[in-house]
């Protein structure tokens, strides 16, 4: 059973990548993502149907931006690669009505550095490596963290930091003046439910 967190008010707690001792340390957990499949398997995204949703979005977007003319035109490079920008994230976001926002990100993460010639034949089982070659390694490790409930306090800070991209809680309080602050992007907060103090 998970712990609860609780942010003591006019303080900072930071979840980091290797937190050291104490409640930090047992609520951490580092996944190896292989497949799509363990996105489902690790909470991140929430049910097969959901998944089968994404991976038919992103074939529809995939082949609408192949197709077109005004995808190669002006070039526009994937940054820090010389593959081609399909600017194809808008379509597949319209395509995906049934994902919230959390999982389409999460899933896109990974499907994103997927050759395109290699979209059409994705599976949730699809070994990612085999098909994003050269930017696995650094993509198939997640830092997650699971509570049970977390409470920030008055004026105190939750700060998520490194390679952390998702913290599982039961309910989670943000008493007034309190905030959560995230360096970086992809982090996926998945609560029973989220509220705060006025």
């Amino acid at each position: 059973m998970p712990d609860n967190l609780v942010v003591r008010q006019g303080t900072t707690t930071t979840l980091e990548d290797n937190p050291k001792g104490g409640l930090l340390e047992g609520a951490h957990q580092t996944v190896h993502v292989e497949t799509f499949a363990d996105l489902v398997k690790e909470g991140i995204i929430s049910s097969n149907a959901v998944l089968e949703h994404l991976l038919e979005g992103v074939k529809k977007s995939t082949e609408e931006a192949i197709t077109s003319r005004d995808t190669f035109a002006p070039f526009v490079a994937v940054r820090g690669t010389s593959l081609p920008d399909l600017r194809r994230f808008g379509s597949f976001t319209a395509a995906t009505p049934q994902a919230n926002p959390s999982e389409r990100s999460a899933f896109w993460r990974f499907a994103r550095g997927v050759s395109p010639s290699a979209v059409s034949d994705l599976k949730a089982t699809t070994n990612l490596s085999t098909v994003t070659p050269g930017r696995f390694d650094h993509l198939g490790v997640i830092s997650k963290f699971h509570f049970a409930d977390v409470t920030v306090e008055s004026n105190a800070v939750l700060q998520v930091t490194g390679k952390v991209q998702v913290m599982l809680a039961g309910d989670v309080f943000i008493k007034k003046g309190g905030k959560i602050v995230v360096s970086g992007d992809g982090f996926h907060l998945k609560a029973s439910s989220i509220h705060g103090e006025q």
